[in-house]
């Protein structure tokens, strides 16, 4: 993932234009955050 962001000039816009997803989800990929990276079927944050 962090290859296809350098050979994007770091843009997730074209990386999830190359493969068929949202920027958000290019995003959520390679966030260091650990809260942000959560299971692709929970929508509703920890409190639901």
């Amino acid at each position: 993932m962090r290859v296809l962001l350098v050979a994007h000039r770091n843009s997730t816009r074209s990386v999830a234009a190359v493969l068929g997803v949202s920027q958000r989800t290019v995003q959520r990929w390679v966030t260091k955050r650990p809260g942000a990276r959560r299971p692709a079927g929970s929508a509703a944050g920890p409190g639901y």
